[in-house]
């Protein structure tokens, strides 16, 4: 019986990028199972705004309307619930406080740009995707990924949204050459074949910004190969 070409490890954009970035790293984490996970007050913190606006787009799926103070209110919740010692704030001249009233801020500006929320049909919240890509000699790889928000705008039109609450924002020309989301837009041309556009969207929610990007066919193409020739340099 012949052998599946198929590598048995799902890759992800993290895990490819853990690589790229420090191969030695890459061994300890994901090889050798040594894994140091520092909790950053701004991590936590962006863990949370995440989970105020899938409780918004969850509840809005099921009829449900939450006013901002309700959204609020879910945040300061979810905070209390999960905050421990173990946090770290590595700039010390801003407190536990500080950090909350950006939430809180990024939470309310967002709620005040995009409300109604009646904008396009939301088919996946942390949708988990599974597919694969084929290399030049046709050896395949599985990869996945989570989108925080997948979006029906249209008939064979779709948004992959993402959340950030990183403390700057990118240029446009860093959006376009971002490989993540756009990763992403492979998952969807599995799960629905056929013409489609994808766009791709980013929420830079602590300033308020949004950030938009396309990528054609020939783009998607070209992602593909690259991400082939990443996985094969691993080699684990």
């Amino acid at each position: 019986m012949q052998k599946s070409s198929i590598k048995p490890i799902a890759y992800s954009h993290s895990r490819i990028n853990a690589f790229e970035n420090c191969p030695l790293k890459y061994k300890f984490n994901y090889v050798d199972g040594i894994k140091r996970r520092i909790d950053t007050i701004e991590a936590f913190n962006g863990s949370r705004c995440h989970e105020v606006l899938q409780k918004l787009y969850e509840d809005k799926l099921r009829g449900k309307d939450n006013s901002l103070e309700d959204l609020l209110a879910y945040y300061k919740e979810v905070w209390q619930k999960e905050w421990h010692d173990d946090v770290k704030i590595i700039k010390t001249e801003y407190t536990v406080e500080h950090y909350k009233n950006v939430g809180r801020k990024a939470i309310e500006d967002y709620y005040n740009r995009y409300k109604p929320f009646e904008a396009g049909k939301t088919l996946g919240l942390e949708k988990g995707v599974r597919f694969s890509i084929k290399d030049k000699q046709g050896k395949e790889y599985r990869l996945l990924g989570y989108i925080d928000r997948l979006v029906e705008v249209a008939t064979g039109e779709y948004e992959v949204h993402d959340y950030k609450t990183a403390n700057s924002v990118p240029a446009q020309e860093e959006a376009d050459n971002d490989t993540q989301l756009a990763l992403y837009q492979i998952a969807i041309d599995d799960l629905w074949p056929g013409p489609k556009k994808v766009y791709l969207v980013w929420h830079y929610l602590v300033f308020d910004k949004e950030i938009r990007s396309y990528r054609t066919a020939e783009q998607i193409r070209q992602l593909k190969e690259a991400l082939a020739v990443s996985i094969n340099k691993i080699g684990y």
